[in-house]
């Protein structure tokens, strides 16, 4: 259920290069690199071989990462060093998933399969977004109780092996700070609350 931005007592805007809330702290938007991403989910009913850890694959300028949900399934994401012209490769799963096939055709026959067997519902393909550093010396990232963090904060690419994961990050700290400033106990809407907020976003 959403709640109405005006009854919370704290927001905080931490996933997606199109968040709402750093669009409402007016936050400059953000730029376009010249590479998209496509992402899905395979399912092996019998068990996958993977380790469980991240793993990224660099073969011909092409970067493929995997990553193990539970047992019998995984998700992977390949980079396109490239924009899709073609509309369908941003709406049709079958021509997502043959442009993918063929950008790995030279890697391991066990990647190529695992394209080939995966969810065809959980095929996505995003053109990759940035908030260049200097936008983040600028910027205003809070106002009162609102502010953003992770990717709405920073939007950065998958290339370091991080990316949407600094979203979690971030929010786990900010929250242990709030935690720490004993933050639960003001009434909502209070200079206090507002006061404490603000150096809990200082401090993390």
């Amino acid at each position: 259920m959403e709640v109405p931005l005006e009854l919370r007592i704290v927001v905080i805007g931490y996933d997606s290069g199109k968040s709402i809330i750093a669009n409402f702290l007016n936050l400059k938007p953000t730029k376009m690199f010249p590479s998209s991403a496509i992402r899905g989910l395979t399912n092996y009913p019998n068990g996958h071989s993977f380790e469980h850890e991240f793993a990224r694959l660099w073969k011909d300028n092409i970067l493929v990462g995997i990553i193990p949900v539970v047992d019998n399934m995984v998700y992977w994401f390949c980079l396109l060093p490239y924009i899709p012209k073609d509309e369908k490769t941003w709406i049709d799963p079958g021509v997502i998933q043959q442009v993918t096939l063929e950008l790995v055709s030279d890697h391991p026959q066990e990647i190529r399969k695992m394209i080939e067997n995966t969810d065809m519902k959980s095929l996505s393909i995003t053109h990759m977004r940035y908030r260049a550093p200097w936008d983040l010396l600028t910027g205003s990232f809070c106002k009162g109780t609102v502010t953003v963090a992770g990717d709405a904060m920073h939007v950065m690419g998958p290339f370091l092996g991080q990316g949407g994961s600094a979203g979690l990050e971030d929010s786990v700290v900010l929250a242990r700070t709030m935690a720490q400033l004993g933050l639960n106990g003001f009434e909502s809407g209070s200079k206090l609350m507002v006061h404490g907020v603000e150096e809990a976003l200082i401090g993390s």
